[in-house]
C-alpha cells in the first residue's frame, strides 16, 4: 500500500509540474511581466458614442423589371412605395405639370402667330361710285 500511495503521490507531482510548464509556455510571451486586469463597474444607461462606420461598393437587385413612360420629368408625387407589387394600369407617379403647361400655352400662341399670318388678305370692299353732282 506504501508503494501505491508513492507512486500515485509522483504521479500527481508530474502532473502538475506538466501543467505548470504548459501553461508558461502556451501564455503571451511578455518575458514575465504581470498580468494586468481591467475591471469595469456595469451599469445601465445610454451608450454615446462617436463611433462611425463606412463601407462602399455596389447593390445589384435580384430581380430587375424595364419601364417604359410616355413623358420625361421631374416627378411631383410617388403613389407606390418600394418592394409593393402593382399590376399594368397602376399610377406610380405624377410628373410635375409645370413645364408641360407652359409649353401647351407656348404652342397655342404659335399657333395663334401662325394663323393670323397665313390669313389671306381680302380686298377692301367696293366703294359706292359716286356720280357728278347734279342740282335738282
Amino acid at each position: 500500500m506504501n508503494r501505491t500511495l508513492l507512486v500515485n503521490g509522483a504521479l500527481g507531482v508530474l502532473l502538475v509540474a506538466g501543467a505548470g510548464t504548459a501553461y508558461l509556455a502556451l501564455a503571451d510571451g511578455d518575458g514575465g511581466a504581470a498580468a494586468s486586469t481591467r475591471l469595469s463597474r456595469v451599469a445601465r444607461g445610454t451608450v454615446v458614442s462617436s463611433v462611425s462606420v463606412s463601407a462602399s461598393g455596389s447593390v445589384e437587385s435580384a430581380r430587375n423589371r424595364s419601364l417604359s413612360f410616355g413623358a420625361s420629368g421631374t416627378v411631383a408625387k410617388i403613389y407606390v412605395k418600394a418592394g409593393r407589387k402593382v399590376k399594368a394600369g397602376d399610377v406610380l407617379a405624377r410628373l410635375d405639370q409645370t413645364e408641360a403647361i407652359e409649353n401647351v400655352d407656348a404652342a397655342k400662341a404659335n399657333l395663334a402667330v401662325a394663323a393670323d399670318g397665313d390669313t389671306p388678305c381680302r380686298p377692301a370692299p367696293p366703294r359706292p361710285q359716286r356720280g357728278p353732282i347734279t342740282s335738282s
